[in-house]
């Protein structure tokens, strides 16, 4: 056997030198991340409107999770995805083609263009979608190559809606998205696509390179600042193939964010420091000039902090309520006098209070009398300044009643720590004359809407009888805790005895802890999480209950940050936690919840190159256990690269079993880890094989694999394996496996026909891979015609493991499914099928599209009735792939630090296409001490009793341990 490393370092030596050649980057720097965008979605409001352009470019990096399926999957719009109206440009993987669509539309047109294939699954593709002019040409470019064109797009304005949104479930990855107001020329793209850039470039107007990395901002570097917002964002480090930008010279990425609203009083203000930076100056007002012009010999009073290392800086005392400052970070190169003048950046501070957003508002009042008390809650009447106009339609007017005085009562949604209420009395053009408004109150105030206090008498001004007119009464609540408040009506203005109200707004100091982190509902949340929230505004301390039952959280700790780490979370959990804020009162918190990670990575297959780490120098193989394995390829890339579970890499493992050993496995060596930590239950891998086109296991069960458009319409294209029925009788058979990959509609179960051509007729039971409910009982009742089916059933959407059942009855054929093999349900209603005897009964698979393979295992093959012959097989409509994995048991074997070995066995996971999910619990790791895990092997064939087998190639990809959530 030769060795192994010669021709895999040979082919790293000649990568090397093409890269060199090609002037290819070798390795990409720091900060290099990607947005997976598949539960994930960006929302980039554009309230600037800088996006709505008559002529752009967008382009972006862009890689496809999962290939080729049955439905649209929008990848970002400038508008809504679904209406064409105001919709700028949007992009979208085509259905069941390796393409993509992109479209324009407007009140006044609509231009689409396609590129049908070369969006090949898992791998990176540079896309950049071109307007020229709105009536000129439309163009996409794919990996800097003109790809598609139209003459022109025949749109005559360019109204769009102002926000650019990402993801709607795309199940792609995202990388450095560039918008530019201006045609890129196809050399242009090429020139940049690779290179990432200094964000200040001319014409660029929206850059978000996500390379955060973590949080939910994606931070716009283009000069337009107008950062998106991040829903459960799946940040992923297989970033696009950009070499990055140097960093600045100056300072970068402040914290708080350029413009950020709401900033906490005591914010600590941090930034990244240029490259070359030994010391840093800080400089804070509230005057732009003052900050702009200030220098360490005219310092304006805003140099804060002179010769610093740190790149944090913490106020010294609490900034102002509502006020915006000025702020801006200079760095000294280590000899001292070179200085680099950073840009000013600006936040503005919270208010010292914010209005209550879910209020409802009732009365006593007579209802026919005018509009009812909603519309002094509803904003109707005030412009974007908090100004009513005068039309009587925007405001409430009632009578009293006859027995009791009247009273307009507002309830808000939780009990608020109140601040004040403004009041815009009633607005009416002849007001100053009729005095419909409200004169003298009472105000009363609830947390129950029982127990009533009286805050006090307040007289309210009258309103203008303007437009522009300003709430002109505030009245001060002084901090109560109510969740009611009552205006117990005395008197009005004028003596016509009619009341009424334009616009009330109440105000609260935020009391209650809000903001946490993780967000309420996250998912995937690091067991090793640290807590935190923003704290209640007067609190002293802040108690931290959390728990797994939501009515029964325990307080586990009382802090007086507003972090806190918890001792032990575990895998694949969720919990609820709730902070009450302490003060002079106790501010009971909400109820949040967050959903720990299942599994923590053992191996991904990411971190290996070409170069110094390659994969079969971490992975043992046969060149070194001396077993019939062999991970990697002989030549670079060693790694897969197309079949690819998660990320962009998995192990290619193959095997020959046909000489001693006769069994091949790979080792990695662990040296000692802990995996029996968090709760974890279970081991995990995905493992895709290669489907053998038919084999018949010793235990009776069946693998296949197939390709075709349909077993549908008038003509099948599938595999069929089958034996003969003659008279009545049945076959039933337990769908194992069924590989969805190609389409949802890919379908294997049980059919009866009598021949095997194309166009005859049959009836078949058959899994779906999703679409129908998972389950499709149809029929072709006459030859060379259209099929029926039925596929809507009690308690569906089925999957696979799943058994099916199709029984004979002369012309009546039935179709039954089962969760067990015991308790079946009827599919939709027996059939009538004209068949004479005898008739072919078996199994039939198609992929339901006709270029890409898909595969089933069958298990549990049982009949009745008189089925006579061996398995025969028909390629019907279509050839039919061949070649494929021979059968091996594939195994995972775990060996302690004390050399206790234990092995699990998953029968065929090496036959099957596409990505099995093999989750080994540890009760079938019995014997082996998993605090302390020192070797794991992955392998074919029996390893403690081998003989001699086959061979063939599999892929290995994210390795994990933890705990599965709960169902």
């Amino acid at each position: 056997m030769l060795a192994n490393p010669i021709p895999r370092v040979m082919a790293t030596f000649l990568l090397i030198l093409g890269c060199l050649a090609a002037g290819l980057p070798l390795a990409h720097g720091q900060e290099q991340y990607a947005l997976e965008l598949s539960g994930a979605t960006v929302t980039i409001d554009d309230d600037q409107d800088v996006l709505r352009l008559g002529t752009y470019t967008y382009e972006f990096w862009l890689k496809d999770l999962q290939g080729p399926t049955g439905s649209w999957r929008n990848i970002f719009c400038k508008g809504q995805g679904n209406s064409s109206s105001g919709r700028g440009p949007l992009l979208a993987l085509r259905p069941n083609e390796q393409g993509l669509h992109y479209d324009h539309s407007t009140g006044s047109g609509q231009s689409t263009l396609n590129v049908m294939e070369g969006i090949l699954p898992n791998e990176w593709n540079h896309v950049a979608l071109v307007l020229t002019a709105l009536d000129g040409d439309q163009k996409i470019y794919v990996n800097g190559a003109e790809e598609a064109t139209r003459a022109s797009a025949g749109l005559t304005d360019a109204t769009q809606d102002p926000v650019l949104r990402m993801g709607m479930g795309a199940n792609v990855v995202i990388d450095d998205f560039r918008v530019w107001d201006h045609a890129r020329t196809e050399a242009e793209v090429q020139e940049h696509m690779a290179q990432e850039l200094e964000g200040n470039e001319e014409g660029l107007v929206g850059y978000w390179k996500f390379n955060e990395g973590t949080g939910t901002i994606a931070y716009d570097s283009s000069p337009s600042e107008i950062h998106g917002t991040i829903a459960d964002p799946a940040w992923r480090t297989d970033a696009a193939p950009i070499a990055l930008a140097a960093a600045p010279v100056s300072a970068y990425s402040p914290l708080p964010a350029q413009r950020a609203v709401d900033v906490p009083l005591d914010k600590e203000l941090a930034w990244k420091p240029g490259r070359f930076a030994d010391t840093q100056d800080v400089y804070l007002g509230t005057a732009f000039d003052d900050v702009n012009d200030a220098s360490r010999a005219d310092p304006r009073g805003v140099l804060v902090s002179q010769g610093q290392s740190s790149n944090v800086y913490a106020p010294p005392a609490p900034l102002d309520f509502g006020q915006t400052y000025y702020w801006r970070v200079d760095t000294f190169e280590a000899d001292g006098g070179t200085m680099h003048k950073g840009a000013v950046w600006s936040f503005t501070v919270e208010p010292i209070a914010y209005p209550i957003a879910n209020v409802t508002a009732s009365s006593n009042g007579l209802a026919d009398v005018g509009p009812g008390p909603e519309k002094t809650i509803d904003g109707s009447g005030l412009n974007e300044n908090g100004e009513h106009g005068v039309a009587s339609d925007d405001m409430w007017l009632t009578s009293p009643p006859a027995d009791e005085a009247l009273y307009i009562e507002y309830a808000f949604d939780a009990v608020y720590k109140l601040h004040e209420m403004l009041v815009w009395n009633y607005n009416v053009q002849f007001e100053l004359v009729l005095g419909f408004g409200l004169k003298d109150i009472t105000v009363d105030y609830s947390e129950n809407a029982t127990d009533w206090m009286t805050l006090g008498d307040v007289q309210l001004a009258q309103g203008t009888a303007s437009t522009g007119y300003a709430a002109n009464t505030t009245i001060d609540f002084g901090g109560v805790a109510a969740r009611y408040v009552r205006l117990n009506v005395n008197s009005g203005w004028g003596m016509i005895g009619q009341y009424g109200l334009s616009e009330v707004r109440f105000m609260y100091i935020p009391a209650r802890a809000r903001e946490p982190q993780p967000g309420d509902g996250a998912t995937d949340v690091n067991p090793d999480t640290t807590l935190s929230w923003r704290g209640g505004r007067d609190a002293t301390a802040h108690e931290v209950y959390i728990g797994v039952t939501p009515d029964e959280l325990p307080l586990v700790e009382s802090v007086s940050e507003t972090t806190f780490t918890p001792s032990v979370l575990n895998f694949g959990t969720t919990y609820y936690w709730r902070i009450d804020a302490v003060g002079d009162e106790v501010w009971g918190g909400d109820l949040w919840s967050f959903v720990t990670q299942e599994y923590a990575v053992i191996d991904d297959m990411e971190s290996y190159n070409d170069e110094d780490n390659t994969i079969y120098d971490t992975w043992l193989d046969g060149w070194v256990n001396e077993t019939g394995s062999t991970v990697g390829y002989l030549e670079a890339p060693f790694a897969e690269r197309s079949i690819v579970h998660g990320g962009s890499q998995s192990m290619p493992l193959s095997y020959d079993n046909s000489v001693a050993p006769f069994y091949s496995e790979a080792e990695l060596d662990l040296g000692g880890v802990d995996w029996d930590t968090k709760g974890a239950n279970t081991l995990r891998l995905f493992v895709a094989g290669q489907a053998p086109a038919f084999i018949e296991a010793a235990d009776g069960s069946i693998s296949m694999s197939a390709i075709g458009t349909d077993i549908w319409n008038a003509a099948d294209q599938c595999r069929y394996v089958y034996k003969q029925l003659t008279g009545d009788g049945s076959m039933t058979v337990r769908v194992d496996y069924l590989d969805a990959t190609p389409s949802t509609w890919a379908k294997g179960g049980v059919m009866v026909r009598p021949s095997t051509d194309p166009g005859a007729i049959n009836a078949f039971i058959a899994m779906t891979g999703g679409d129908g409910g998972g389950a499709t009982f149809q029929q072709r009742l006459t030859a060379d015609d259209v099929s029926v089916s039925q596929h809507t059933y009690p308690g569906n959407p089925f999957a696979p493991p799943y058994w099916v059942r199709l029984e004979r009855a002369g012309s009546a054929l039935t179709a039954s499914i089962s969760p067990d093999g015991e308790t079946w349900q009827q599919a939709g209603d027996t059939a009538t099928v004209a068949l004479t005897d005898p008739v072919l009964i078996g199994l039939a698979l198609t992929s339901h599209n006709a270029g890409v393979v898909t595969s089933a295992v069958f298990r549990n093959i049982s009949t009745i009735g008189n089925v006579t012959g061996s398995w025969q097989m028909a390629e019907i409509g279509v050839a039919q792939p061949t070649g494929g994995n021979d059968a091996e048991a594939l195994y995972v074997a775990i060996e302690d630090s004390a050399g206790h070995v234990a092995v699990a066995t998953h029968p065929d996971a090496g036959v099957r296409s596409g990505w099995t999910e093999w989750l080994i619990p540890y009760s079938d790791l019995v014997g082996v001490n998993l605090n302390s895990v020192r070797t794991m092997y992955i392998g074919l064939g029996d390893r403690n009793n081998p003989k001699a087998g086959g061979s063939g190639l599999i892929f290995i990809d994210d390795i994990a341990y933890g705990k599965p959530v709960a169902e």
